[in-house]
């Protein structure tokens, strides 16, 4: 089979230019991680890092993993403490230092059976399935299974797992909101945002279930392309996502008027 983009290519990668070996298992258990999106990134970064140079571990400060995902600093430290906290990876001190931070020592938990998340099964994304069968099932997936058994389904299961499963989907846009954030601040500004972890966290997730992700960029480019250092209200705010939830209104109505006039002068009418 052809791939129709390679003729907009200008790159050729080839497995001899080098390559990342994971063990199988291994690789199917990070398929099935219910892991956010900066954890993704630093799991695979600490991969890099570690089996990509065939080592077990490899002392990474939190500016080389900031690098290679292209996440904020407060982002990579959040994502490794989680991570830690689900056992997906370990790090300890390595009693180095650099640019008066200390540096980490990092392995990933190639034990999979024992990371966790609510439980340790959850986080490989396998519950054992009571019913008919002995087959081991993502937890997504018992409600279909159940069905094609013609077992009856519990309404209420199946609503708690569409729950869950919006949930995620608002966790995974959270986190890519909040380093989409991060890096144009850095871009704009010259500086690193200061994430204040749960509040911001907490209005980001209330902002996103009134204008959904695309809207709510387009309300912050605004509110970023607005900041005025003149202006004593926005010395002492700054472009902030607090400042954007209290504004959200008003950008939300910028964004549209924005959104009509060009159409009005592009091919949207």
């Amino acid at each position: 089979m052809r791939n129709p983009w390679k003729k907009y290519s200008g790159i050729n990668p080839q497995r001899q230019d080098g390559h990342r070996q994971i063990e199988n298992s291994v690789f199917k258990a990070l398929i099935k991680a219910k892991l956010t999106s900066a954890e993704y990134k630093v799991t695979l970064a600490i991969i890099d890092f570690t089996w990509g140079f065939n080592k077990r571990h490899d002392t990474i400060s939190y500016s080389q993993l900031v690098e290679k995902t292209g996440l904020c600093k407060r982002t990579v430290i959040r994502a490794c403490k989680s991570l830690k906290e689900k056992r997906v990876i370990y790090f300890e001190s390595s009693k180095m230092v650099t640019s008066g931070s200390p540096i980490n020592r990092y392995l990933l938990n190639k034990h999979y059976d024992t990371w966790k998340d609510d439980t340790a099964a959850r986080k490989t994304g396998v519950t054992k399935f009571s019913g008919k069968g002995d087959s081991d099932f993502p937890e997504e997936c018992q409600a279909c299974h159940s069905q094609k058994k013609g077992d009856n389904i519990n309404i209420s299961e199946e609503n708690n797992t569409i729950s869950e499963e919006i949930e995620d989907y608002h966790s995974i846009d959270i986190d890519k909101f909040i380093n989409w954030f991060c890096s144009e601040y850095h871009d704009m500004y010259g500086m690193e945002y200061d994430l204040q972890d749960g509040k911001d966290h907490r209005l980001v997730k209330r902002m996103l279930k009134v204008f959904g992700y695309e809207t709510l960029v387009e309300m912050a480019k605004i509110m970023l392309e607005e900041y005025d250092y003149g202006d004593e209200f926005w010395k002492k705010t700054g472009p902030n996502i607090g400042l954007l939830s209290v504004r959200s209104n008003g950008y939300a109505l910028k964004y549209s008027k924005k959104k009509k006039e060009s159409y009005k002068t592009g091919n949207g009418w």
